[in-house]
């Protein structure tokens, strides 16, 4: 019987060790759905009613926090692909990252989330309008500022490809946990995540540079072995993107022949130059003529604005080279 119980002992400390590993290695991409349940798991937090006992209802609290808040508070969190604010000193060949934007109001935030989805919602449920920009701010200590070494000619090819990955749990707000009632959003004037920042982690063309948390900093020397192999990704990815880009203005163009109604009299031999302003979701959020015969324009801006969505790619970095297009449209008979 005493084994019997030693190994149960041994199995709910296994799987409560394996559980909190998981936890801590295996961080989850932080989306638009996730901090949806957030709020929702707020939202429907239990309310004692006056027929319960103060012990039935904590109970039911217990319950809740274990099947709801629990999945949503326990994991380690990331975010990926952030632009941070640096600035590079050729003097002394070093970049200083802030983990900060100067550009924000309070230095608390770290960053203001806005995800693919919600970019892309076009919704009339309005508690998801209200949650499309979250504020995430930092409940704990941690460095604002970075300095990494770097050879200027290799720091000058990456600049625009060094990104950022933020891990780190969620924290309760400090008006999130009152009797009765409980929020992971801390509603305001924003809306408000609070977190506790593990690790900043440093990358470009998917290779590591550094590594900073709390107590240690890990700086991922780049040889030139490295470097040049660093070079030859970032011209692929450059190539890749000019070719991304120019398959979706084709299929852009395309879309207008589709629905373009041409005159052969009056339009014959003519042309249009337009300009597109596109949203990530692909719709068409402003036409401009910039030249051409005014009755090839006119159908041509009739045209794109009766697609109203148009192709765009998904991935954010071919999409930035393409938020305004420029397109010339000549009939064809």
């Amino acid at each position: 019987m005493f084994t019997i119980k030693m190994l149960n002992h041994f199995l709910l400390f296994f799987s409560f060790f394996v559980n909190a590993t998981a936890y801590a290695n295996t961080p989850i991409e932080l989306t638009f759905e996730i901090i949806l349940e957030m709020e929702r798991a707020g939202h429907n937090f239990p309310h004692k009613d006056e027929f319960e006992t103060t012990k039935e209802y904590k109970i039911r609290v217990n319950a809740y926090t274990k099947n709801v808040l629990d999945p949503l508070t326990r994991p380690v969190y990331k975010i990926s692909e952030v632009k941070l604010e640096r600035s590079y000193d050729a003097d002394n060949s070093k970049w200083t990252f802030f983990l900060l934007s100067s550009a924000l109001e309070t230095e608390q935030i770290l960053i203001s989330f806005l995800s693919n989805e919600s970019r892309q919602m076009e919704t009339k449920d309005d508690s998801k309008k209200d949650l499309v920009s979250i504020d995430i701010k930092l409940a704990n200590d941690f460095p604002l500022k970075y300095s990494l070494p770097m050879k200027r000619d290799l720091a000058k090819a990456i600049n625009e490809n060094i990104r950022a990955t933020y891990t780190f749990t969620v924290a309760v707000p400090p008006n999130g946990n009152k009797k009765g009632h409980f929020s992971l959003i801390q509603a305001g004037e924003y809306n408000t995540l609070f977190v506790e920042l593990i690790e900043l982690q440093l990358y470009s063309m998917d290779t590591p540079l550094a590594q900073y948390s709390r107590d240690d900093v890990i700086i991922h020397p780049v040889d030139n072995q490295l470097a040049s192999e660093m070079k030859t990704k970032l011209i692929k990815q450059k190539q890749h993107i000019a070719n991304e880009v120019k398959k979706y203005i084709g299929l852009i163009t395309d879309k207008i022949y589709d629905n373009l109604i041409t005159d052969k009299y009056t339009m014959a031999g003519k042309q249009c130059t337009l300009t597109i302003s596109l949203a990530p979701s692909g719709a068409v959020n402003n036409v401009l003529a910039i030249k051409g015969n005014t009755g090839v324009c006119i159908a041509s801006k009739k045209s794109i604005l009766k697609a109203a969505i148009v192709p765009v790619p998904q991935n954010p970095d071919i999409f930035k080279e393409m938020t305004t297009v420029l397109l010339t449209i000549t009939p064809e008979f």
